[in-house]
């Protein structure tokens, strides 16, 4: 269960995305809330740490990159975060840390969600340029 204070964390930016997470998962009919929903909303920002690294990794075309089946009935009421979502929120808030922010961006929940390179969206985006090393080193200047 994702502890709640990671999402007390969150900035406006990132909060947003979480929300634009669900709203996604909801569109496409999930029954819950997976990294692929998380990486749909990030791509889809204008503004934001994330959005700045999408950019300056010339990742115009990266979302069309990410399949999602749609599933067959309307989403519940609640939309839970499937395990691996979690994580990656998780994973930002201790990318948060490490980089020496108070709170959770839209780059840290980038990284989070990039963290995971065996999660079939992340190995997509990867082949489209946009890997855990390469948006961190946009968002930390390396």
């Amino acid at each position: 269960m994702l502890d709640r204070s990671a999402l007390a964390h969150l900035d406006e930016h990132a909060a947003r995305v979480v929300a634009l997470a669900r709203e996604q998962a909801e569109r496409l009919r999930s029954p819950v809330v997976a990294p692929e929903h998380l990486l749909l909303a990030l791509l889809d920002r204008r503004s934001g740490d994330a959005a700045r690294v999408m950019s300056a990794l010339s990742a115009s075309r990266a979302r069309d990159v990410i399949v999602v089946t749609p599933g067959l009935h309307s989403s519940p009421p609640h939309l839970p975060f499937t395990e691996g979502c979690e994580e990656a929120i998780r994973r930002a808030a201790r990318e948060a840390q490490a980089l020496g922010d108070r709170r959770i961006g839209t780059g840290h929940l980038l990284l989070g969600a990039l963290a995971d390179s065996a999660h079939p969206a992340v190995r997509a985006l990867a082949g489209a340029g946009v890997g855990y090393a390469a948006a961190r080193a946009a968002i930390t200047g390396d």
